[in-house]
Formats: C-alpha cells, structure tokens, sequence
C-alpha cells in the first residue's frame, strides 16, 4: 500500500485527473440510468475536465436502489444509521470493499507504522460479522483485519471492565495501543474511568481513534478542545497528536485520515471540493461551500457527489503534501436543500 508521503502536489493532482476520468467512463458506460442523467445535463463521455462530470445528491440513495454492479456481483447492501430519518443504502461489490479497506490501511499511516505484532487495538463496537450492514460499524471493524483487535461494545452496552482490563494488557505486553471507537463511547468510557477512579498512564503508548460523529447524543458532544482535554488527562497522554479523527459517510468509499495536527487527509483516488449552495459551481480552495466529492475507489457505484455538509477543502504542500478537508455543519433547512431535491428527481 502506498505512503502518504511519497507523492508531490502535482504529482497526486495527475492521479486523481486520471483515475477519475478511468471511474467516470466506467460508470457511464455500464450504468444507463448515470449516462440519461448525465446526458441530460448535455455531458457525454468527452469530458474535457473532472470537473465536468455530473455529481447528484447523496439523497438519491433514500430512494433509488442506484447502482452500476450487476445484482449478482454486490456482496453486501450498507445502509446510513439512520439518525436524521430515511436510510441510505449502498451496494458494494467486492473489489468497492476491498478498496474501502485500502483506504483505512492508507489511513492508519498517518497515524504511524507498525508491524502487526507490535500494536493491538481495542474496538468499542462490533466485530465486521456482528456489524449487520451498518456502514460505520462495518468500517470500524475492519481494522481487525490489519492488527488483533478485541471489540468490547455492541449496540446495547459498552464493557467497560473488559475495555480497562484490554488496555492494561496491552500495555504491560509492551504493545502500542489502539483504542477506537465513536467519540460518545469514547466519552461514556472516560466517564466511567474517572467515576472508578481507574489510573490509566498511557503515556506515548496508546493512540485514540474516533469517527462517526456524536449523531443522536449531539446534546452531550464536547467541542473539540474539550474533547482532547478529557482524553488527555482521562489516559493520561503524553500529546494531543495521539487523539486523531476519522471521516466517512455510506455513500463515500473511503476513510479520511487526520494527521498529527488533526487535519483530515484526502487520499488521490477522491477528489474533494465545496461547491456554490445555490449555484452548484465550484468555488476556489478555502472557500466555504457545500462538500461535494468524486471517489474513484467505488465500482459497485458512481461515487459521484454532492452531499449536505458545509466545510473548506484545502491544500498544503508542506508535512503532509495533499488535500484537507474540514467539516463545518450539516444544511439545515428546506430551502437550502432545493438544488439537491431537483437534481435527485431528475435521477429517480
């Protein structure tokens, strides 16, 4: 799997022109709904330009059963956890997964590099065959796949005895440890460790990962800077660099990593940009507008898309030469929804 580190600016720039323009002319060819729409906006397979390429609203997926794999090729239907209403539901075929769990390997190497017998991980959710087709749960569980992981939580409760005495074994076996989970049952574990007086020093030896967002216990969400300032002193950290973030959404194919600075971290393959509300045309790096990305890891599906949250794309060629994205809110009423509404009835 490649290094974060190994390509230039440029060089990531030639990649995801290329691999993009290679998933348009896949899924244009091979998905007739895709092309009607697509051709409707006058775009044929000429295009001169990424951002030429036709994206529709992640909304689609509530209502449409929309993809370019055949049905007997999609392994799993993933669906949204359904915390803002309708679900989502995605088909991924197996080579789309099988590029998901690249993405997380790619991810975990701004976090560090371990051979497998020198880090474990401690999961606070289910194993991938206890996951059902929940697509956050689904990608957590992956990681058990790159190093032994024990998983202490399911949907009902959190062990939180076993999750203590993991992370005591872990770190007198002298193991790096890897402690993930969403940031609530990151928070709900924290609680538990302080009101039992639990002396956890982790030191420089343990990182946390977290990722799926507060969702429904938005009420009792930390602000970031609180957010670390709990770990730190709850684990005893030695920096807040080992309390990094994860982003991803059913309907995006790949993890985005956040760097030693918590900075999220788009990989090649996608192409991420924010977008005018109103217009829909694309605005300049840095520019607050709604997030749209293409990601070309996705076969099963064209992961091309205009979703609903505000955020800044950006770039740096500095440490960690490449994409950034930050997100800032969700659209929240109606008529900030309208373009999505329009573009997702010109698909159904």
């Amino acid at each position: 799997m490649s290094n974060p580190n190994m390509w230039t600016l440029e060089e990531q720039e030639e990649i995801r022109n290329r691999l993009i323009k290679m998933s348009f002319d896949y899924h244009f060819k091979n998905n007739e709904h895709y092309r009607a729409y697509c051709l409707l906006q006058n775009v044929d397979e000429n295009i001169k330009s990424i951002d030429d390429i036709p994206v529709f609203p992640t909304s689609v997926f509530k209502s449409l059963k929309f993809h370019t794999a055949k049905e007997k090729d999609i392994e799993n239907w993933f669906t949204s956890s359904g915390t803002s209403g309708i679900k989502s539901y995605i088909a991924r075929d197996r080579l789309s997964i099988e590029r998901l769990l690249g993405s997380v390997n790619y991810g975990m190497k701004y976090i560090g590099n371990w051979f497998e017998h020198q880090m474990e991980l401690i999961n606070l959710g289910p194993d991938r065959f206890n996951a059902a087709n929940v697509w956050f749960k689904y990608v957590m569980s992956l990681v058990e796949l790159l190093y032994p992981t024990a998983f202490t939580a399911s949907d009902a409760e959190i062990d939180f005895e076993g999750t203590i005495k993991h992370l005591e074994r872990i770190k007198c076996s002298k193991k790096t440890t890897c402690l993930i989970g969403p940031p609530y049952y990151i928070f709900l574990l924290c609680r538990y460790m302080q009101k039992n007086k639990v002396n956890y020093k982790g030191d420089d030896q343990i990182y946390i990962i977290t990722g799926g967002g507060w969702k429904k216990n938005e009420k009792e969400s930390l602000s970031r800077e609180d957010f670390n300032k709990l770990l730190i002193d709850t684990f005893q950290l030695t920096s807040v660099k080992q309390i990094r973030d994860t982003f991803n959404q059913v309907e995006l194919n790949t993890c985005f990593f956040e760097d030693e600075n918590q900075q999220k971290h788009v990989p090649p393959w996608v192409y991420a940009r924010t977008l005018d509300p109103k217009t829909l045309l694309p605005l300049a790096k840095g520019e607050v507008g709604l997030m749209s990305y293409m990601d070309a890891s996705s076969t099963s599906y064209p992961a091309f898309l205009v979703t609903d949250d505000i955020g800044i794309v950006r770039e740096s060629d500095e440490h960690h030469s490449g994409t950034t994205v930050e997100i800032i809110r969700r659209l929240s009423t109606r008529g900030q929804k309208g373009c999505a509404l329009i573009m997702s009835e010109s698909l159904a």
